[in-house]
């Protein structure tokens, strides 16, 4: 009598243990680290690595808000980005400072779509 070995299933949370990036990603005004939008945490927050590389640091801690786009201050590294709340791609804008704090909420306007992409600030970084 042949026995028949049966094959051990795969889990199904498996298949759900994916990182996905978005297009928001950029270098920091001096080089040393690449900024990027990801799902690590299971909602896309803005993350932070090192060019040698590493794990990322993770810059903001959104639960309901979608981290969209980005741009850094050539100045002084201040990012400025945008996220939605939920999806639904009213972005309002955040002020950043990459090295502490909470994103700084500066646009509450929820029928308003605000984008920022890489090239949002002014040349000497004092506008954006």
């Amino acid at each position: 009598m042949a026995v028949t070995k049966t094959r051990k299933l795969p889990l199904f949370e498996q298949f759900f243990a994916v990182r996905r990036f978005s297009s928001a990603l950029a270098f920091t005004a001096d080089g040393a680290h690449l900024l990027f939008a990801s799902n690590i945490s299971g909602q896309f927050n803005l993350w932070r690595v090192p060019v040698e590389g590493g794990w990322p640091d993770q810059l903001t801690a959104f639960s309901d808000e979608t981290v969209r786009g980005m741009g850094i201050s050539p100045s002084d590294g201040t990012i400025l980005l945008c996220a939605d709340h939920d999806g639904d791609e009213f972005h309002q804008l955040y002020l950043l400072d990459p090295d502490r704090g909470w994103p700084e909420k500066l646009t509450d306007e929820p029928q308003v779509q605000h984008f920022v992409g890489s090239d949002a600030w002014s040349p000497d970084g004092t506008r954006f």
